[in-house]
Order: C-alpha cells, then structure tokens, then sequence
C-alpha cells in the first residue's frame, strides 16, 4: 500500500501510481476511464470517484469536485530520451491529481482503492498531517525574529496539541 502524509492545506497535489499485473510487468496505455477509484474517509461511506483526463501533464488542473480525481498516463519519452516514437503507450506510471477540498475540510485519514481491467487493484492511504499548523502559537512572531525558534520547537516550548 502506498501511504501519502499531505500538510492540511495543501493545494496542487500530483502524485504517482504505477499500475502492474499479477506478474509484476507494467499495464501501459490505460486511458482515466479505465480507471476505478474507490475512496473512504474514516467514519465515512465508500464512495466511488469519477475519473477525468489530466490536460497538460505535470500542471496541476483541480479535479472538477470533491468526488472527482484526475489520472493520466506517463508517456515513456517522458522517462526516457531514447524511446521510439513507437513506444508512446507508457511505462506503466501514471499521474494523479487530487482534489483541494480532501486537504482543506476535516478529514483525517481516507483511502482510495485503485482498480483497472488487467492491473493488479491496490489501496493508497493518505493521512493529512496537522503538525505544522498545530506548532504555531501567538509567540512565534518572536521566535522567528530573534532566531529561537528551532531551539524552542526541539525542547517542546510552545508545542501545543492541536484542536480536534
């Protein structure tokens, strides 16, 4: 299982997932709508997401809502100067945009559950991390002026747990 640990807040997600059969060999040239894609937020229900193409490869373009996700595969000339022009179906990698609004609400912890016709279906965990925004208090202004903040972090001055 692949495991993505985003800030809360993040924005422009692109990540990676590589799709290959039950021998290990890359499943190259899937198109998004061959794609099926689960996903469940913790205390939630199973919702089935609907795929869309990616425009420009490696330029964020938000999915269309929150129960939307973008794919789009990774052409192997990308990976590789030396591929033919033959060999445009891929490498087995593809690109995943993700929704801004998994990252801004409340959610904690969901997984998505990728599957396609010919690839080995896989679950991809992702765990939003509340850390950085948890650390910050009314001090830090000072902190960051007077250069203590590093030193105050890693004695456990001004950590705070954060608000559930």
């Amino acid at each position: 299982m692949s495991k993505l640990n985003p800030e809360r807040s993040t924005t422009g997600l692109i990540d990676f997932i590589y799709a290959h059969d039950s021998d290990g060999n890359a499943v190259e040239g899937l198109d998004y709508s061959d794609f099926t894609v689960r996903r469940i937020e913790a205390g939630g229900t199973l919702e089935t997401l609907t795929a869309e193409d990616v425009a420009v490869q490696g330029t964020y373009e938000a999915p269309t809502s929150a129960s939307h996700i973008r794919i789009r595969n990774v052409p192997e000339e990308e990976w590789s100067a030396a591929s033919s022009s033959s060999q445009d179906k891929g490498i087995g990698l593809y690109e995943v945009h993700y929704p801004n609004a998994w990252f801004t609400g409340t959610a904690k912890h969901f997984v998505l559950h990728f599957a396609a016709s010919g690839m080995v279906s896989f679950p991809s965990q992702i765990a939003v991390n509340d850390l950085v925004s948890s650390i910050w208090d009314e001090d830090s202004a000072d902190h960051v002026a007077n250069g203590t903040l590093g030193n105050d972090l890693r004695r456990g001055v001004g950590l705070r747990r954060a608000k559930p």
